[in-house]
Order: structure tokens, then C-alpha cells, then sequence
């Protein structure tokens, strides 16, 4: 596991094989990357304030604001963030701090999608 992030009953695991979503305390678990458009399976940071959940992938940085169900890939957008591969993950209001592969990005994140 590459990282969790908890809120409330609802947990999101980011594993290399995607981002997984608990709504039961984790006792059970469901895998929304195929089916989402999140964009890759390696998922190496996960954050969510309310429904709007953001996720540091292999391609990029993606954003659901329907609590991860359907996702946005933020990356190739004209937001400051122009590097594909996101380690790292930090929001506060609306910027993103994204850790990647050539450095750290700052970003403005513009919701709803």
C-alpha cells in the first residue's frame, strides 16, 4: 500500500494496483480504477475533503468530486502541473502541492470539473 487517508467511515487506499474505497470502517473494499477513468493503476497518494478526492498517480494528478466514483486526470491541463508522474500530494482550499518526478508543483485547482 502506497497510502491511505481516512475520513469519517470511509477509507481510500492507494496500492499499486489503484485506489480502493471503503465505506464500511474497511471492512470491505472496492476498486474504482478501472471503471473510473482514474487514468492509471498505480496510485501512490490519496486526499479527500468531503466528496472532492484527489489522487497522485503514475500519469498524473487526478480529481473526483463525486467522492472518487468517476475521476479527472488534472495533469494535462494549463494549471501549472505539467509533469505526469505524481509522488506526492497536498491540498489546501484550492492549491495543490504535487510532488513529481521533476520537482514540486503548485497548482490551482479550479471545482467543480
Amino acid at each position: 500500500m502506497h497510502g491511505v487517508y481516512a475520513s469519517g467511515t470511509t477509507i481510500y487506499a492507494a496500492t499499486k494496483n489503484g485506489l480502493s474505497i471503503s465505506i464500511d470502517n474497511g471492512t470491505s473494499f472496492v476498486n474504482y480504477t478501472q471503471s473510473s477513468g482514474l487514468g492509471s493503476e498505480v496510485i501512490y497518494k490519496v486526499y479527500a475533503n468531503g466528496n472532492v478526492v484527489y489522487a497522485a498517480t503514475y500519469l498524473g494528478l487526478s480529481i473526483s468530486v463525486d467522492g472518487g466514483v468517476s475521476w479527472f486526470n488534472y495533469t494535462n491541463n494549463t494549471n501549472g502541473l505539467v509533469d505526469h508522474l505524481v509522488y506526492g500530494l497536498y491540498v489546501s482550499d484550492i492549491t495543490a502541492y504535487a510532488a513529481t518526478a521533476g520537482g514540486l508543483s503548485i497548482c490551482t485547482v479550479t471545482l467543480p470539473l
